[in-house]
């Protein structure tokens, strides 16, 4: 069973061991960690959903995400849905930024991280992911008018991120 730590919504630690899935106190939230990969010669990674995921199978997200494990600082939560998710590990990393989510009681902390692993070193995740593709900023862009990409992700690298290269 896997067990999450609660907080107020200012982050403030509240509680520890709370199941994953079990329902929230009002007033409480548990940490949800996004994380945005950029390889260092400027491309994205963008993960094909499996089709086993339902309304959202099949699509293309640029961020790898979870929650928060019981006891682990969001540093920790990032590095460890990387490599579950993505078998890669970050050499750097920032938080671009932090919000609450009301429905699903959520405080949500989207990343930034750069890689230099070969291109090949994506792993797939097995009933999580079917594919992967590296990706500049037009090539995202193209998928997202095409509405093959979900997840806020994508949004922050097409409107916002001043520190992206494209090829």
């Amino acid at each position: 069973m896997e067990f999450v730590d609660l907080y107020d919504e200012k982050g403030n630690w509240k509680q520890s061991d709370h199941p994953r899935y079990a329902p929230i106190p009002q007033g409480l939230y548990h940490k949800v960690v996004s994380v945005l990969v950029q390889h260092e010669s400027g491309l994205f990674l963008a993960m094909q959903r499996s089709y086993e995921k339902g309304v959202t199978g099949g699509y293309f997200e640029v961020t790898a995400s979870g929650a928060v494990q019981a006891g682990e600082t969001e540093e920790e939560g990032i590095r460890r849905e990387l490599e579950e998710e993505t078998g890669l590990t970050p050499t750097q990393w920032q938080l671009l930024t932090h919000f609450v989510v009301l429905e699903g009681q959520t405080l949500y902390y989207l990343y930034y991280a750069v890689t230099n692993a070969p291109f090949d070193a994506v792993k797939l995740q097995a009933h999580e992911t079917i594919d992967y593709r590296w990706v500049t900023v037009s090539q995202l862009q193209t998928m997202a008018e095409q509405n093959q990409v979900i997840g806020a992700g994508a949004e922050w690298i097409l409107l916002q991120l001043p520190f992206q290269k494209d090829q």
